[in-house]
């Protein structure tokens, strides 16, 4: 899946808003929204939130995982722990950044959750990395990993391939090697045994050769 496929996917969360707009239910292929009444509280899809804000119809709520609170608090347990920790939406990275970019003044703090849901994103890929380290290190055909998002699986994945094309390549070879040694030592061998063959061939058939000349001057 292409980050564009998965930025796709995160536009269709839910997420609040507060319309200034009179207007009727919205009949869309995701669903039925509406009616929009102003000033009362609802929930669209996050492109049509996108869409009435860029046109200055409608107030996004942003959702209660992006304060500053809570992605402090989410900062500090993937630092504690080892394990990727689970995030309040499989899609968070994606929802904070088109949230940042097309409405920053809707959220508070726009800055320092800026900052935040990068640091988490690089103590994740740091994570990421060194599972993948340790499983290319080790002897393991596979390996599981819990909590992580499309776009964090997607961001490794060429590398992930790439490395266990080499890992493959580098242990089928440690298996060919001695399998050729093996066959060499054997060529070798059947060489030799030919060799002393052909040679005792040719001592017996000098001997017999010897042996028919001696017989003929003694009859004479």
């Amino acid at each position: 899946m292409e980050p564009a496929e998965i930025e796709f996917l995160a536009e269709n969360e839910l997420i609040e808003i507060v319309p200034n707009f009179h207007h009727g239910p919205m009949h869309l292929l995701c669903g039925t929204f509406g009616p929009f009444e102003p000033a009362v509280q609802m929930q669209v899809p996050l492109w049509l939130a996108l869409a009435l804000r860029t046109k200055q119809r409608c107030r996004i709520t942003p959702p209660d995982w992006l304060s500053v609170e809570s992605l402090a608090e989410l900062k500090e347990r993937e630092e504690s722990e080892q394990l990727f920790t689970p995030v309040s939406s499989p899609h968070f990275r994606e929802i904070a950044s088109l949230l940042l970019q097309h409405a920053p003044e809707d959220v508070p703090h726009s800055e320092r959750v800026r900052g935040l849901i990068k640091d988490i994103w690089d103590l994740r890929m740091s994570k990421l990395r060194l599972s993948f380290q340790l499983f290319l290190n080790s002897d393991a055909a596979s390996a599981r990993l819990t909590h992580l998002t499309r776009m964090e699986i997607y961001t490794m994945r060429a590398f992930l391939t790439k490395s266990l094309d080499q890992v493959f390549k580098l242990r089928h070879s440690d298996k060919t090697v001695p399998a050729l040694a093996a066959e060499q030592v054997a060529a070798s061998n059947a060489r030799t045994r030919r060799a002393a063959a052909a040679a005792a061939a040719a001592s017996a058939a000098s001997s017999s050769r010897g042996g028919a000349a001696g017989s003929s001057g003694v009859s004479q």
